[in-house]
């Protein structure tokens, strides 16, 4: 009988993460691969903040906030409260979570072959859509997997994001110090998502009554030239996506 939950965090340890080596730091090329994974480390301390691995109220005020300061909050938190990634399915014997996208990622293209993800038959050429589902048996070590599946990059991307949403974090969590809800317990519904190519090539938003905003970026990402940083565009597009 299927589980109705798969359990990221049963209140002692969260599962770990599992992607292509080519998404590991040292063996990052290409841009595609760059994006990705950054928006993983996004899913992880979304995690640890649900956790309370780390304490959201210091990742809102964080305003220069760069992937290094990120990766040090990462590895001061407590491990078992933070996911684990990992580049290869060896030694691993608990349940899993699966991220890449179906052009790049050998781990999701098996998955397909071995007719573990048909959803790809028809969502396989679209652009920016993206699957989420639990795969159970996914070898006899790893009872049960929880894989998003991206059928290009940004549609990785998109259904990363659209876990951390699941799991409770607002995507206003940083810019409206929406709360990020604490639990005991992460378990989200295995009932599959398929997300189609939206409707409209490129999402957008328009930054209301932009002179107080470039007022309020000088004073919070102070910088030589006094415009919008890179620091500033990292928490519009984490919004954004």
């Amino acid at each position: 009988m299927k589980q109705k939950t798969f359990q990221i965090y049963d209140g002692q340890e969260v599962v770990p993460i599992i992607m292509d080596d080519g998404y590991a730091s040292t063996n990052i090329g290409k841009r595609n691969y760059q994006q990705v994974a950054r928006a993983v480390q996004d899913l992880r301390q979304d995690i640890a903040m649900v956790t309370g691995a780390i304490d959201y109220k210091e990742v809102q005020l964080c305003f220069n906030d760069s992937p290094e300061q990120q990766e040090h909050r990462l590895n001061q938190g407590n491990k078992n409260q933070i996911p684990n990634l990992s580049f290869s399915l060896e030694k691993q014997n608990k349940n899993v979570m699966i991220i890449g996208s179906f052009t790049e990622s050998r781990f999701i293209q098996t998955l397909y072959q071995e007719q573990k993800l048909p959803e790809f038959d028809a969502k396989k050429n679209d652009s920016e859509g993206f699957v989420i589902k639990t795969v159970a048996f996914l070898t006899p070590e790893i009872p049960c997997a929880l894989v998003i599946a991206g059928s290009d990059p940004r549609g990785t991307i998109y259904g990363i994001y659209h876990l951390s949403k699941l799991i409770g974090v607002s995507p206003w969590y940083w810019y409206s110090d929406v709360p990020v809800p604490i639990k005991e317990k992460i378990n989200v519904d295995t009932q599959t998502i398929v997300q189609k190519a939206p409707s409209i090539k490129y999402r957008g938003i328009f930054i209301n009554d932009e002179e107080r905003t470039i007022d309020w970026v000088k004073e919070k990402f102070s910088n030589e030239q006094g415009v919008p940083n890179v620091y500033f565009y990292r928490h519009v597009f984490e919004l954004l996506l």
